[in-house]
């Protein structure tokens, strides 16, 4: 078997390949089968799939790089079908390594960012936790699984109806040691604001995004715009353009300066929209969400986030202008449930948590 994608090294042929068929739907698996026919499973560089043009002008991201926890895969197409992957780590086997099945080459090239990050997360729990060992455990990489989603397939997010298990989100789990703290709330702007990319529903009138921009510039002091446009056709690009929808993308630390921060589905959850607005020391106001992640039953409407939708909103913010001391109080009860749940060493719990019975 060649690969001449650049990027795999010391990628060998399998004489005898290891078949998925033979464990099924079977979440658990004994660890002497994974590992009968190990050699098919090849380590990877830190650098790749990558190329060097990537890594010369990424430099930060060059330097975590560095970190990067060690990876061997394979690739099994019957084993890992769509954006699901199967995971082992076992350190009286494989030492720090995690070993990592592939539906293909393209599956993990595209969804590189996700598995290396929750590569990593995975390292410092079996690092802290020399007991930390689980095996063949499929967990899908794509945005979020529905109702039809097997029941023994970890996921970052599900939509109602699903009973997938969940884990972290990986742009939870990423470092940000640049995030100094919020501004006082005596210097924040009285505005609401959001920036975000056009996913979600692919038709104008049904994206919430775009109904939440709309709806804010009938509203005073608002700043609502989207400032990437993906997944669209020229109609809905020619719909954004007329009705001044389209905006500048602006730096994270932009959030530090309004007190009500704005989030809305796209493909999915928002990913790590609260935890910013909750690292920043604003107001979450949470616009017609509906995928579930696995920290999601800490939120509580009026306490550490504002639920709202096209009716309730315009009511909400006025009530919340006229009352800043409970406005500041939320803004202040998100910041600690972000600082109490949502650190890295608290996700990481709950990732462990998750893989542990595995």
């Amino acid at each position: 078997m060649l690969l001449d994608t650049a990027g795999l090294l010391g990628y060998f042929h399998c004489d005898e390949p290891f078949h998925a068929e033979a464990v099924g739907s079977n979440r658990f698996m004994d660890v002497e089968t994974i590992f009968s026919g190990s050699d098919c499973f090849t380590s990877i560089s830190r650098w790749h799939p990558r190329g060097w043009l990537h890594w010369a002008t990424h430099p930060r991201k060059t330097f975590r790089a560095l970190r990067h926890a060690p990876v061997s895969v394979r690739f099994i197409e019957s084993a890992a079908p769509g954006t699901i992957t199967r995971w082992t780590y076992d350190r009286d086997r494989l030492g720090d390594t995690l070993a990592i099945t592939f539906g293909s080459f393209q599956q993990l090239q595209s969804l590189v960012g996700r598995w290396r990050v929750l590569s990593d997360a995975i390292q410092t729990i079996g690092r802290e936790d020399s007991g930390f060992t689980f095996h063949d455990v499929p967990i899908d990489l794509g945005d979020g699984v529905g109702p039809s989603a097997p029941t023994n397939v970890l996921a970052f997010a599900r939509s109602t109806g699903s009973k997938a298990p969940l884990i972290p989100n990986p742009y939870l789990l990423r470092p940000r040691p640049w995030i100094l703290g919020p501004r006082r709330w005596e210097r924040k702007n009285d505005t609401l604001y959001f920036r975000g990319s056009t996913t979600g529903a692919p038709t104008y009138d049904d994206n919430k995004r775009v109904a939440l921009c709309k709806l804010a510039k009938t509203l005073p002091r608002t700043d609502c715009r989207l400032s990437r446009l993906k997944q669209i056709d020229g109609d809905f690009a020619e719909r954004l353009a007329k009705d001044d929808l389209v905006g500048w993308r602006h730096p994270l630390d932009i959030l530090n300066r309004h007190r009500f921060l704005a989030e809305a589905d796209g493909n999915t959850s928002s990913w790590d929209r609260y935890l910013l607005i909750g690292l920043f020391g604003g107001v979450p106001i949470r616009f017609e969400t509906e995928w579930e992640e696995c920290w999601h039953h800490l939120l509580v409407d009026g306490e550490n986030c504002i639920v709202a939708d096209r009716r309730s909103l315009p009511a909400i913010l006025d009530r919340l202008r006229s009352r800043a001391s409970q406005a500041q109080a939320i803004a202040e009860n998100a910041s600690q449930l972000v600082r109490n749940h949502l650190s890295r060493q608290a996700l990481r719990q709950r990732l462990r948590n998750a893989l542990k019975p595995c």
